[in-house]
């Protein structure tokens, strides 16, 4: 099985070669945190570096996740978000989708490997994106 697993990969990747979509990407900066991201094939969705082991194992530091900017109506509790705080990006899961007393929707989150949630909220204004 190991072996035919390996055997349609190399195929495949021989494919992506020879029609070009392992073309280098175009990188650009991020208007939220001036690091750069590449642009994806979706026209909504860019690519972020996970810089924490904060989500391991289901993400480890310097993976690269795609996350797409939906609306925050659409983010729900067991999501997985990136955003940016004090110029930081995260990739975190949400565990709680709140309001607040001004109506605005904001989520409490967390690393997988993290016992204790992060200790401030997220507004839609601080999110890259939901995680795909």
């Amino acid at each position: 099985m190991k072996r035919l697993f390996a055997a349609v990969t190399a195929c495949i990747m021989i494919l992506c070669c020879m029609t070009g979509c392992l073309e280098e990407k175009e990188k650009f900066p991020s208007a939220r945190t001036g690091r750069y991201v590449t642009k994806t094939g979706h026209p909504d969705a860019v690519e972020v570096e996970v810089f924490s082991q904060a989500m391991e194992p289901t993400f480890y530091h310097g993976d690269h996740v795609l996350a797409e900017k939906v609306d925050v109506s659409e983010i729900e509790e067991m999501d997985i978000i990136a955003f940016v705080y004090k110029d930081k990006t995260y990739v975190r899961r949400v565990f709680v989708k709140e309001t607040d007393e001004n109506g605005k929707i904001f989520f409490r989150t967390a690393g997988d490997l993290s016992v204790e949630g992060d200790p401030f909220p997220v507004y839609d204004e601080m999110i890259i994106g939901k995680v795909l």
